[in-house]
Order: structure tokens, then sequence, then C-alpha cells
């Protein structure tokens, strides 16, 4: 039962005086019973404490901040909650107060509603909050936290989360189309069922936000990770360069006129690789240039007049492994200098 009893709207003298102040929300536990669309029931309390006066009262006073011609409606028994209902007010709500047995306010009264309190048709009144504006103390246990309107009623029980009215109202909240199709497309972004109850939208989203806290530290680490990556990759591709270029300095003597943007080419992509290579003909070659290579001539290329044997069996193995890489450009250079070695060998082999 509750704790604190709901003044009701007329004095000890049984007189009514529209400019005075009136009890609006009662503190103390308020016990409910919930009987739901498909018709079962169940047993809640609404918790009026310290703490949802204070909210009560500081989300009218944000109210009246952001708008100042705000007035919190008053109506006749939630009638402006019904579609096929009078929404007229009885009274205005202009200035609430947190006291300590509960919120009381003082407003403007219209004609209908000062005669209705004052020739006795209502005694109390009663107020409305939704779900939205309640919080869950305790498994069955709510506590509102705002005040979206009220009405005059002989029936007060503090009723406030919808379908809660003493009528067979479903809630313009929580029961139109509109919210009930945002709230499907909600359940299906969380990836659950259709079935799904609000405890488990609720876990879903606290799973997400612990999941979001567990990776927030790890969006700076790696930052800082891509940073020192793109450093090094920085450094690496400097590095490369300058050791490609002391390469094609160092093997010149065996590196074709014309050719070296190739022999680039194959040192940046297989450094190691060309490298070897490279020693493997400069030792052949005894370190005398190779001639330029005229690919249209294969190679049959003819020789100079005076050019070496060795000289010669060079050029003509790195006609072949030009030939070979351009039959197969995704075979490696080294590969095909291999072949063209073997060849070149068995064919002097044959020849003797």
């Amino acid at each position: 039962m509750p704790t604190e009893i709901l003044t009701p709207l007329l004095n000890r003298s049984a007189e009514f005086d529209p400019a005075g102040w009136f009890h609006l929300v009662a503190k103390g536990r308020h016990p409910l019973t919930i009987e739901k669309a498909d018709g079962t029931r169940r047993k809640i309390v609404q918790l009026v404490d310290d703490k949802a006066t204070a909210a009560m009262y500081a989300a009218f006073n944000r109210k009246k901040e952001a708008d100042p011609s705000y007035r919190m409606l008053v109506d006749f028994e939630h009638f402006s909650h019904q579609k096929d209902k009078s929404t007229e007010a009885a009274v205005w709500v202009d200035a609430m107060e947190n006291r300590a047995n509960g919120i009381w306010f003082q407003g403007e009264w219209s004609d209908v509603g000062a005669s209705a309190v004052k020739n006795k048709r209502y005694r109390t009144i009663s107020p409305v909050w939704f779900p939205s504006q309640t919080e869950e103390v305790s498994p069955g246990v709510y506590r509102p936290l705002e005040i979206n309107d009220a009405g005059l009623t002989n029936k007060n029980n503090l009723q406030g989360l919808v379908p809660f009215w003493n009528r067979d109202f479903q809630g313009r909240e929580a029961s139109t189309h509109e919210n009930q199709t945002s709230m499907n497309k909600i359940i299906a972004l969380l990836g659950l069922a259709a079935t799904a109850s609000e405890d488990d939208i609720v876990a879903k989203v606290q799973a997400f936000k612990n999941r979001v806290a567990e990776l927030e530290p790890l969006v700076g680490k790696l930052s800082t990770l891509q940073g020192d990556h793109d450093a090094l990759k920085n450094r690496h591709t400097t590095l490369l360069n300058a050791a490609v270029d002391k390469a094609l300095d160092e093997y010149k003597g065996v590196i074709a006129e014309g050719g070296k943007d190739a022999w680039k080419n194959r040192l940046t992509a297989d450094f190691d690789g060309t490298v070897t290579l490279l020693k493997g003909i400069k030792a052949q070659g005894g370190g005398k240039k190779a001639p330029v290579h005229q690919e249209k001539n294969g190679g049959a290329a003819a020789t100079e007049v005076g050019e070496p044997d060795e000289a010669l069996l060079n050029r003509k193995i790195s006609n072949r492994a030009n030939e070979l890489k351009g039959a197969a450009p995704t075979r490696s250079f080294d590969s095909c200098w291999q072949q063209a070695q073997r060849e070149a060998a068995d064919a002097s082999t044959a020849a003797a």
C-alpha cells in the first residue's frame, strides 16, 4: 500500500481555491495489477521515492526552459489518450514543487475543470507516465522519472505504465503501429528473433556497449601501429632504392646498353635473386659488358666484329632468356636464364 496518501483537490473546508497548490504525485510504493492485451495479468509496484520526485520536478522544469509557453495538460479521465474522447483541459499546469510527500502543482483551471472540482464531481487527480519515462529498479518494481500529463479521476491508483488506465486504453505511445514498426526494425538490426522481449533487447544492447568499451583502447594502439608500419615501409623503400642504384652501378659492366630500366625493375621486385643472377653473368663474362640486345633478332642476332666467344655466348643466353620471359611474363627471369644456359650447354655438347 502507498506510504503517502494523495491529498484531495478540495481543502479541509471542502472549498476549492483554483489559485492554490494541489497534490499530483504521492510518495510511496504503489502496487498495481497490469492487464495485458492478451488478457494475462501481472502485479507490479510503482516506486515513487526521493529520486523519482526529484527527476519529475527536473523534467518539468527542463521543458519549461526549452519552451517558456509549455504547460502540462490535465484532462478528464485520461480522455486525451483516446481518439474517440474529448481532449478538453481541466487545468493547465504552470508550476510544480517537490515537497516531502511528493509533487504538488499550481495552474490555470478551465471553467469546466474548476466547476467539476468545485461541484465535487471529481475528488482527485491521476498522473501519467509512459514506459520510456520510467526505470526498472528491480524485477517488477518501476520508478517513474517524468510526468507526461494527468487527468481528473475518482479512481486514482497512480496508474502510469502503459496500458494501466482504468479503462481499456492501450496507450498511445506503446501501441501505435508506427512505434511497433520502429521496434521491429531495432529488433532485426540487433539480430534478435521477432519474439524478443524487452529484456532480450536490453541485454543485446548492453553486450554491444561492453564490446565497444573493450575495443576502444585498441583503436589507439591500432593507430600507433599503422604509423609505425608506414614509417618502416618508407624506410624500407629508401634503403631498397639505394641498394638497387648501388647494384646497377656495380654490375654495369654486364648490363646491356638500354637494359638498365629492365634490370632495375627486376632488382626492385626480387633484389637478392637478381643480384645472384648478375653475379653469375659477371663471373661467366669476365666483367665484359654485354652488347645491346635486339629482341627482333632473337637468339640469331649477329655478332660484332672481334666479339669474344664468351661474350657472344652470354649475349645468346641473354637473348634466349628474354624470349622465354616474353613467352611467359609471370615466370622469373632467373628461371628463364637458367633454362637458356642449359639449352646453350646442350647445344654445345651436341655440336661437339
